[in-house]
């Protein structure tokens, strides 16, 4: 009989998206085939890293623990939303103990969670809404940004699940709008609304290939995506989009594209708004939610993709490599 292969599916975290990240394991762990893997719940937290009640994570073996049991993982399946897995630094770790892991690198992780970085290193392939950034220290200069008009969108440059956004109207909501971003995170990204229809795509690495899966279109019951809409059914999301399918396919060709261009790895959600005939970039996630009212998963049913098969192939990918850094040297 085959040895299962042994697995650590990472996630918590301790960012506003740890309660998140625990229902996206949960729907793994549900999920992917425990006849071929033994697969070990990880919580990572700032001061230990726990498994069950009475076992951890020792992080100086790079090694498993379960009472007397020291356990070598073949792989670390991650699902962690915000830090310290989708700003690149779990992944570091995980470089260094040669551990492979099913998400992106520590570079295509630390550029993506910046998402005013993001559009800089995306500039020239795909349309994007204008915007800056604000650091700790700067305020903003309302010259730089009267022609765009409002509204504008306020919201901190590093964070997930549409935490400390606002949708600003007018003037005088600018500077308070900034003020609850910087609750979140020190640099704030100020940028101009573009108004259509909101897009999400779904991009997974498989055995075969790059595969695109079929576009949902998000329709908010408020202003915009924000976490009521993502998490607590405060929205209408359709899939697959309602869509000619000549755009359908443009949006997974550019979706594809921003894959291979940013240097991912794994599964990944690419966002976008629809204006006229046009696809602008609004951001991409590289841990997606996989929680069963996420959106990737819903795409991956609609492209008849038994969810079992789903959460196992980023793990076949990770695991048909020794490592899974990437050299800044060779992308740079």
């Amino acid at each position: 009989m085959r040895k299962k292969q042994q697995i650590g599916l990472f996630t918590g975290g301790y960012s506003a998206e740890r309660e998140v990240a625990l229902k996206s394991a949960a729907y793994v762990q549900k999920y992917l085939n425990s006849k071929v893997y033994d697969l070990h719940t990880i919580d990572v937290q700032r001061e230990r890293w726990t498994c069950g009640t009475e076992g951890y994570f020792d992080l100086n073996l790079g090694a498993l623990i379960l009472g007397e049991r020291q356990i070598a993982l073949d792989a670390a399946y991650v699902m962690i939303h915000g830090q310290p897995a989708e700003d690149g630094l779990i992944q570091g770790y995980f470089d260094m103990v040669g551990l492979p892991y099913t998400c992106c690198s520590v570079f295509t992780s630390a550029l993506t969670f910046d998402k005013q970085a993001t559009k800089h290193f995306l500039r020239g392939l795909v349309p994007m809404a204008p915007s800056c950034c604000l650091r700790a220290e700067d305020s903003l200069d309302y010259a730089s940004i009267a022609d765009w008009g409002f509204p504008l969108f306020v919201k901190p440059n590093k964070q997930g699940s549409s935490f400390g956004i606002t949708k600003v109207k007018r003037l005088e909501e600018l500077e308070p709008a900034i003020e609850k971003a910087r609750t979140y995170d020190d640099e704030v990204m100020v940028e101009k609304c573009i108004t259509g229809r909101e897009f999400s795509c779904g991009v997974v690495a498989t055995e075969s290939g790059i595969r695109a899966l079929p576009l949902t279109e998000i329709k908010p019951f408020n202003e915009f995506f924000d976490f009521a809409a993502k998490y607590e059914k405060q929205s209408e999301e359709i899939t697959p989009a309602q869509l000619p399918r000549e755009s359908s396919e443009k949006a997974q060709d550019l979706a594809r594209r921003i894959y291979h261009s940013l240097h991912c790895d794994g599964l990944v959600r690419v966002d976008f708004i629809l204006q006229e005939d046009e696809f602008y970039f609004l951001e991409l996630n590289t841990i997606p939610g996989m929680s069963a009212e996420s959106i990737v998963p819903q795409q991956a049913a609609a492209d008849h993709i038994a969810p079992e098969q789903f959460v196992e192939w980023p793990l076949k990918a990770c695991l048909a490599q020794a490592s899974r850094h990437i050299p800044t040297s060779s992308i740079l």
